[in-house]
């Protein structure tokens, strides 16, 4: 065989390897386990061509009723940018909140603000922080449970009372 036809060949087949991987393996795979600071473990299971993403996600807060049960996650991913939500209700149990969160991969880290909604005394509430995590990781806290459960390790604000105009939050950008 001719060097040229070789080279060809040899282009041809690498040209053609490259266009048959999904758009999700054309960036570092992200799917995997990720846990962050306070032990909550987020799964991504599947990245569509599309940047559709699904997976599962367990709070691991110390005091919620809803603690390490995983519920269904959907959302999106556009480059190193991600936005996911968590209905926390399914069949068994049903935890009155829905919590969506924002960020980007970094360096091996994943670090968002999130946005979590739920009814705190009979009234609507909204809280805000941010998390960071990072990908397959057993961690030990070295913090007692109370002081966990107190601070939960994030920036948080709540309002209890909506104005009439509606919430205008400026979470702090997250600590990583």
């Amino acid at each position: 065989m001719s060097q040229p036809l070789a080279s060809i060949l040899g282009l041809s087949l690498a040209a053609l390897c490259a266009a048959a991987q999904p758009a999700s393996a054309q960036s570092p795979s992200v799917t995997g386990t990720w846990v962050n600071d306070h032990g909550s473990t987020l799964v991504i299971q599947s990245i569509g061509a599309n940047g559709s993403v699904t997976g599962t996600y367990a709070n691991n807060a110390t005091g919620y009723k809803c603690a390490g049960v995983a519920f269904p996650l959907v959302g999106w991913m556009d480059g190193q940018r991600i936005s996911y939500t968590v209905l926390w209700k399914n069949a068994s149990v049903d935890c009155n909140s829905i919590t969506s969160w924002t960020g980007y991969f970094n360096g091996g880290r994943l670090g968002v603000e999130w946005v979590l909604t739920f009814d705190e005394y009979g009234a609507p509430t909204i809280r805000t922080g941010s998390d960071s995590y990072t990908r397959n990781s057993v961690r030990t806290f070295g913090t007692s449970p109370e002081r966990r459960a107190s601070s939960r390790g994030c920036t948080c604000r709540s309002n209890r009372r909506p104005s009439a105009a509606g919430h205008i939050f400026r979470p702090t950008p997250p600590r990583w």
